[in-house]
This record gives structure tokens, C-alpha cells and sequence, in this order.
């Protein structure tokens, strides 16, 4: 693959994910032994439902490599993210891009494996 190509995929990754934020949130923020895992995704609002559910896909096949337990994936766009609230009324955290790879790494060398 060319400089050129790995460049195009690298900044088409960063564009990607800058378009998604995700949260953890349930009993994963308080408890060292959770009995699943609970996501949110907040995408922007010029992405198409069928982009996020693509993107829910892709991100949940990740996921069960790593975790044995029960896995709980939700979407909401931005603007429904504002209607509603979710953020606030379940203190979500955010998850920045090193966060979910430690998370990863946590989850795949602790007990939920």
C-alpha cells in the first residue's frame, strides 16, 4: 500500500471517529464486576441511521472479543441526545479513544473473560 493510500485510510479513521462519542455508563462505572456493559453512542446528526448502525455493528463485534458479558450497545444522535438527556441522567462518561483501548485491555485480562 502506498504513503499516499495508508494516509487517505488514517484520515478517513479520524474523520470517522470524530463522528461518534462514546459513553459508558450502568454498573461498569461503579463496579468491578459488572454484570454487562452498557454504551452509549452519540453520533453527529449529518449521519445516517443506517451509518450508525453500521458503525453499532462493527463496534460490538470488537467488543465480544474481549468481553464475555452481556454487551448493551444504544444509539442516539446528537439531537436526541439533547431532547433527552441521557447523558446527565445516567452520568455517562465519556470515553476518549485511549480509555476504550484500556477498557479493552482491562476487560480482556480481568474476570469477564
Amino acid at each position: 500500500m502506498t504513503e499516499a493510500k495508508k494516509r487517505g485510510h488514517r484520515e478517513a479513521a479520524t474523520n470517522s471517529a470524530k463522528r461518534y462519542r462514546l459513553f459508558l455508563f450502568g454498573s461498569a462505572l461503579y463496579s468491578d464486576n459488572p454484570d454487562d456493559l452498557d454504551i452509549l453512542v452519540v453520533y453527529e446528526d449529518s449521519v445516517t441511521a443506517i451509518e450508525a448502525l453500521r458503525f453499532r455493528i462493527k463496534l460490538i463485534s470488537k467488543l465480544k472479543k474481549y468481553a464475555s458479558i452481556p454487551l448493551h450497545v444504544m444509539l442516539l444522535s446528537e439531537r436526541e441526545e439533547r431532547e433527552v438527556g441521557f447523558t446527565n441522567a445516567e452520568n455517562c462518561r465519556l470515553l476518549t479513544r485511549r480509555e476504550l483501548r484500556r477498557l479493552m485491555v482491562t476487560v480482556s485480562n480481568s474476570l469477564w473473560r
